[in-house]
Formats: structure tokens, sequence, C-alpha cells
């Protein structure tokens, strides 16, 4: 798996192209081909709540899992929500790809 940092991503992505790519993916009628369940929420600790959030979509054909954590009340060291996204390989299942958002608590 390659693993690149976001300035890398950024040198080798056309801005342009990227938009233009992403308006005619969401302009398509994709109804008949996401699969796209309600996404399953659980308390894993006293203040920790883990989203899991699974689709695919047959017509490109691709498949991924969103994973997110909450922390609730405390923060540890001001991290309040971490989201990763992990990419399947059509052939195998494998995991192709992993982007990761790390977000800041702003108010307590």
């Amino acid at each position: 798996m390659l693993i690149l940092s976001e300035q890398q991503v950024r040198e080798r992505l056309d801005l342009d192209e990227s938009v233009a790519v992403l308006e005619k993916m969401f302009r398509r009628d994709y109804a008949g081909t996401v699969q796209m369940p309600l996404r399953t929420q659980m308390q894993t600790f006293s203040d920790l709540t883990c989203l899991v959030m699974p689709c695919s979509d047959s017509a490109l054909p691709g498949a991924g899992v969103k994973l997110v954590t909450v922390r609730h009340g405390a923060h540890f060291n001001g991290d309040r929500v971490q989201a990763d996204c992990f990419l399947l390989e059509q052939a195998s299942g494998k995991v192709c790809a992993v982007g990761h958002r790390h977000q800041i608590s702003c108010s307590s």
C-alpha cells in the first residue's frame, strides 16, 4: 500500500480535474448501484462513541468503510473526533487506501 502525506496528495492531484470528477459523480443517479446501510453506533467506553459507516457502489466498482470515534466530556489533548476511511480493493477485499481526518475540538 502506498502511503502519501497530505502534501504529496496535493502535489499529485490536479484540482480542476478532481472537481470535475466529483461533480460528475454527484450528478449521476446512484440509487440503483449504491449500498449504504445505516451507520452503526456504539458506546465503546464511558466517554467514547464509535461510528461505523460502510458503503459500496457496483457501478464504480468500489467499497469502503468510514470509522469515526467521538470523545465526550473531558478531551484527550484537545482531540474530540477522529475519522478514518478505508477503501477496499475489489479483487481481494483488502484495504488499499486509508484516509485520516483529525479534528480538534473548539468547544468544551
